[in-house]
C-alpha cells in the first residue's frame, strides 16, 4: 500500500492536508493551505517547539505569495512572552540561513 502511495505522490505530488504534516522548507508554502493564507496565524521557530519559550511567537499579518505558490513573504509582529516585542510589523525571514517555522497549535479551552 505505502508503495502505492508513493508513486502518486511522486507523479501528482503531496496533496496540501499531508503537507502541513510532514513539515515545511517555506513559510508562506506552509500559510497557502490555511484559510485568508494564514493571517492571524501563530508561528514559531521549530527551535522552540517544546521549550519554555512556547509564549513566544510571531502572528501573521501579511502574506504574499509568489507566482506559482511555492514562495512568497511572510510579515508579522513578534510576541516575546506573551507581550507584543515591536509596535510595527517585519518580515519573517525564512530559509537556509535562517530558522525553519511552524505552525504554533494552541490548545482548545473547554467550556
Amino acid at each position: 500500500m505505502s508503495a502505492v502511495v508513493r508513486e502518486i505522490y511522486r507523479k501528482h505530488g503531496t496533496p496540501p492536508v499531508a503537507k502541513i504534516f510532514t513539515g515545511h522548507p517555506l513559510l508562506a508554502q506552509m500559510l497557502n493551505v490555511f484559510k485568508g493564507r494564514g493571517v492571524g496565524r501563530e508561528v514559531i521557530p521549530a527551535a522552540w517547539v517544546g521549550t519554555a519559550r512556547n509564549d513566544c511567537y510571531v502572528v501573521v499579518s501579511k502574506v504574499e505569495v509568489a507566482k506559482g505558490l511555492n514562495s512568497g513573504r511572510v510579515w508579522g509582529t513578534q510576541y516575546w512572552h506573551g507581550k507584543p516585542a515591536s509596535k510595527s510589523n517585519h518580515r519573517i525571514r525564512t530559509g537556509s540561513m535562517t530558522w525553519t517555522v511552524r505552525d504554533l497549535p494552541r490548545p482548545k479551552c473547554l467550556p
